[in-house]
């Protein structure tokens, strides 16, 4: 029965060590994910300004300026 037990304890700790390296895994890709929304949120921001400033210095020509 002795050993029955240590191999329950040793199975739990091998579970315990991948679920850890799970969730840094899961951990990194969620802090991945945020850094790009917050890249993405930025860009729009930008592109909303020149959208913006194009809207309020369009002049009805829409010829590309060289």
């Amino acid at each position: 029965m002795r050993c029955s037990l240590q191999e329950e304890k040793a199975e739990i700790k091998a579970q315990n060590y991948l679920l850890e390296k799970e969730k840094k895994s899961l951990e990194l890709r969620l802090n991945t994910m945020e850094s790009q929304e917050h890249a993405y949120i930025v860009q729009i921001e930008h592109l909303k300004s020149e959208v913006a400033a194009g809207v309020k210095s369009h002049d009805g020509d829409d010829r590309v300026r060289v």
